[in-house]
C-alpha cells in the first residue's frame, strides 16, 4: 500500500467508529518497500511485521526509561 493510499484511507473516519489500536507514523520509503515484501514473503500484513519487529526493542527501551524516570521521582 501507498503512503499516497494510505493517507487518504485514514481520513476517511467514519462517524461514530471505533478507532483501531493502531497509529499512523513515517519511515523511511526505501525501508518501508523492504519491509513490506519480507511481510509479504512471511504471509503477514506490513503493520503486524513491523509491530512484532520492533516491540522487543521497544519495550526493552520503555523499561530503561521508566526505571531511569522512576529513579529520579524519588530523588
Amino acid at each position: 500500500m501507498s503512503t499516497a493510499t494510505a493517507e487518504k484511507t485514514m481520513a476517511k473516519k467514519k462517524t461514530g467508529a471505533i478507532e483501531p489500536p493502531t497509529k499512523a507514523v513515517k519511515i523511511d520509503r526505501a525501508l518501508a518497500s523492504k519491509a513490506q515484501m519480507i511481510a509479504t514473503d512471511r504471509g503477514v500484513n506490513l503493520a503486524e511485521y513491523i509491530s512484532e519487529t520492533l516491540r522487543s526493542a521497544v519495550e526493552r527501551d520503555w523499561g530503561k526509561m521508566v526505571r531511569r524516570v522512576g529513579g529520579e521521582s524519588k530523588a
